[in-house]
């Protein structure tokens, strides 16, 4: 029963008593406010394991359970019945059950109150499933009393982290493979530090990769000159400003040479990848065709005679400055035009006829017609062979 007292209100056991002649009787209150309390915290406990969806359990000294909750029925497939009394072999085979016993010793050697460790468990239907067990020694004076613990079903975050750990894998042997010198580098108070480098980052830059890591990259392959445009770059990158490639010119074991850089970022920005594809044979043909292309125009230009070209619809694709100089037509008006206008009109046929044969069979055709200027004037008083062929 529950009584106020001095203290504020306490629970009490009443036990009554009368004398013989029943004409008196006395009470003794015993305050077992303590015992209810710890009763009514035991039924806390036991109603927290209860709801807990993992194997919570008492092991006595000789590995048999004593406690099991009920709710680890959907862990292991048991019944707290089936398992209560039963050896722990039912549930554990002996690789196991060694590993326990070897954490055991650990608990009973140390100072340690508990261990955390990996183990596997087979349910009632032969599944293997991975488990983890947090584990203690059951209190007692000496002698090993027993253990208890907390065994939770880990098989789903095994089988994630296997495949993490394999796709892990499968990168390490396309990043060592890629034909193109790659970094991988985390941003370390605006510098990109290494992480690791690919064999072909080590041949291309002559670095091994262990002489860079921790360091940045930019102190060994970017080229004097060069500083401000690298920390730009390091700057978009960060920034997750995306850009698919930019060219840039870094210094290698071979003197300098152009690369398209491209950047894979990950980790929220602060780490990321730097594929380097060396482009300079490439360039360097961009620009003898740009030499070439330049040269061509030049010859053009300076030729005596009217050049031109025109596609197979008859529309002009290039023309020389002699074109202009002697039709009196501007590039605007020329570019408008078809090749029969250059021409008087009863020699309009044979030019369309040969632009006909030019392009049908890819050949070159001499014939003779009259030229005419803006004003519809003759330009030459005698027809000249004309050779022509198409672009």
């Amino acid at each position: 029963m529950t009584r106020e007292t001095a203290d504020g209100t306490r629970e009490f056991l009443l036990q009554t008593a009368r004398y013989e002649d029943d004409s008196r009787g006395f009470g003794i209150y015993a305050d077992i406010t303590d015992r209810v309390e710890q009763r009514q915290l035991l039924e806390g406990y036991e109603t927290v394991l209860e709801a807990v969806d993992e194997l919570v359990y008492i092991l006595d000294e000789n590995g048999r359970f004593q406690f099991v909750n009920k709710a680890q029925e959907s862990m292991t497939g048991y019944s707290r019945d089936e398992l209560l009394g039963e050896h722990i072999s039912v549930l554990m085979d002996e690789a196991s059950r060694q590993k326990a016993r070897e954490y055991i010793d650990q608990l009973q050697t140390t100072d340690e109150q508990s261990v955390r460790f990996e183990r596997t468990a087979t349910t009632a239907d032969g599944t293997e499933i991975h488990c983890e067990d947090r584990m203690a020694l059951l209190p007692g004076d000496s002698d090993f009393q027993g253990t208890a613990g907390i065994i939770r079903d880990i098989t789903e975050h095994k089988e994630r982290e296997q495949k993490l750990q394999a796709e892990r894998e499968r990168f390490r042997v396309l990043f060592e493979r890629l034909p193109e010198p790659t970094l991988e580098f985390k941003f370390d108070d605006g510098a990109p530090v290494v992480k690791d480098a690919n064999p072909a980052f080590e041949e291309t830059f002559g670095y091994e990769a262990g002489e860079i890591v921790g360091e940045s990259f930019d102190e060994y392959i970017v080229p004097a000159g060069r500083t401000e445009e690298a920390t730009t770059l390091n700057q978009r990158v960060r920034e997750g400003k995306q850009f698919h490639s930019r060219e840039i010119t870094r210094q290698t074991a071979d003197g300098t040479r152009e690369f398209l850089f491209r950047p894979a970022v990950y980790s929220d920005g602060d780490e990321a990848f730097a594929v380097y594809a060396d482009i300079t044979e490439q360039k360097d043909r961009e620009r003898q065709l740009r030499e070439e292309q330049a040269l061509t125009e030049t010859l053009i230009n300076t030729l005596p005679v009217v050049f031109f070209a025109f596609d197979e619809q008859g529309q002009f694709m290039r023309w020389n400055d002699r074109a202009n100089e002697i039709s009196g037509f501007s590039d605007e008006e020329i570019a408008s035009m078809h090749p029969a206008e250059f021409v008087v009109e009863e020699d309009r046929p044979t030019v369309y006829q040969k632009m006909s044969e030019i392009i049908e069979h890819d050949t070159t055709v001499s014939f003779e017609a009259k030229a005419q200027n803006k004003d519809q004037s003759i330009t030459s008083k005698s027809s000249l062979p004309c050779p022509v062929a198409a672009e």
